[in-house]
Parts: C-alpha cells; structure tokens; sequence
C-alpha cells in the first residue's frame, strides 16, 4: 500500500489566492481542497478530514480567528496555518491561542509557506509513529 497524500483544505475569500495556492500545493504534491470562505469551509472540513488547514484571517463576515476557535469547540485538532496581508503584532500573539501552529503573510512566499506546512504535518506524523499508531505503509 502507497502512502496517499495529505489534504490540506485552502480557505480564503479571494478566488485568485485560492487558485494560486491550489495550483501551488498540487504541484508539490498535496492534494488540495478550496472552501471561498467560511459558510464553504465546514462541509468541506467534514468531508474531506484534511490534514491541515491553510486559513484567511481577514474575510468579510466570519475571520480565521472565529473559524478557528469554531473548530476548538468541536473539538477538532486539526493544525493551522494562517495567512494574512495585515501582519501585526496582535494576530502573531492571539493565533496560537487558537490553535495555530504557523502564520504566514501575503504576498505569500511560496518557499516559506511549503517548508512551515511540511515541517507542520511532520510534526503531526511523527508522535503517531512513535506510539505505534501511524497508519501501516506495505
């Protein structure tokens, strides 16, 4: 049995980030899902059980911060990453309250982005190897 490749699930409010960061994704080898902001997201979310998600702070009516914290209520352990063209202080120092594991700003660096998401589900993968619980690859 191959390993598959992770999911990451994409959500932003802009069509030409989504596109460019699925493009960018797919030709590095993750398999992508795209969710045009919030109301999109959650089906996606539990129809696709990706492996990490890509995430917009600022969208109109729902942020990435809300979405996050939405997520912790459900109990989801699912890594983040945000994304954001207002880098500030005070998103730096609240995403990791709300589960972030990374942030990165726009215009994104398409070398930055993919070392923080493969270090991140490296991370992810290694304690399940450790404790006997990873996914068995004959």
């Amino acid at each position: 049995m191959t390993e598959s490749k992770p999911t990451i699930l994409v959500c932003d409010d802009n069509g030409d980030i989504l596109e460019l960061v699925t493009l960018m994704l797919n030709s590095a080898g993750y398999r992508t899902v795209a969710a045009n902001g919030y109301a999109e997201l959650f089906p996606l979310l539990d129809k696709n059980n990706p492996s990490l998600l890509l995430c917009d702070i600022r969208m109109p009516e729902r942020d990435g911060f809300w979405i996050a914290e939405q997520l912790q209520m459900r109990g989801s352990k699912i890594p983040i990453i945000f994304m954001t063209a207002y880098d500030s202080n005070l998103y730096r120092t609240y995403a990791p309250f709300v589960g972030s594991v990374g942030f990165v700003t726009k215009p994104l660096n398409a070398g930055e982005l993919l070392q923080k998401i493969h270090k991140t589900l490296n991370e992810r993968k290694a304690p399940a190897e450790l404790s006997g619980n990873a996914p068995q690859t004959h």
